[in-house]
């Protein structure tokens, strides 16, 4: 993918998805038309059909793919490192990184966030959800109390 007379410098590493924040100033700092690639390592093979949510979701955001290609995302068959490639416009890197998050960790994400609230949040969170269930419970008892009374009333 990487054309000759180009070569892939490393600005950094991070270990996890949710720390691609901390590349945001490396991607900010670059100057526009940089041609910018993502290296990940996700420790099982990369299917096609990820491969394509990726592309599709980064044509649908706006992302600049390279000037010699239409795809953003590859990876060789039966490797477990995936590249992602865009032209800098603006700084991509937060959206792709949703992309990213979305197709890939949408359910760990969801669960690192509520590890990361704080406690006051949770606690609003929960209380929300406890009093939206008790006024559907209140919503049913209602009903069926309501049949229950008619039903007597008949007698």
């Amino acid at each position: 993918m990487i054309p000759s007379g180009y070569k892939a410098v490393l600005v950094g590493s991070v270990a996890s998805l949710e720390d691609l924040v901390s590349l945001r100033p490396v991607e900010e700092a670059s100057a526009e038309g940089s041609l910018m690639l993502l290296q990940i390592d996700l420790g099982q093979a990369v299917s096609s059909s990820i491969l394509q949510q990726i592309d599709q979701k980064c044509q649908a955001a706006g992302v600049e793919p390279w000037p010699w290609t239409v795809t953003y995302a590859w990876a060789e068959p039966g490797s477990t490192t995936m590249y992602v490639a865009w032209q800098k416009g603006v700084a991509w890197l937060p959206v792709i990184g949703g992309i990213l998050g979305s197709v890939l960790l949408l359910p760990v994400l969801g669960i690192f966030l509520w590890w990361l609230m704080p406690e006051s949040l949770k606690s609003t969170i929960s209380d929300m959800v406890s009093t939206t269930i008790m006024m559907v419970m209140i919503l049913f008892m209602g009903k069926l109390m309501q049949g229950v009374v008619s039903e007597g009333e008949k007698k």
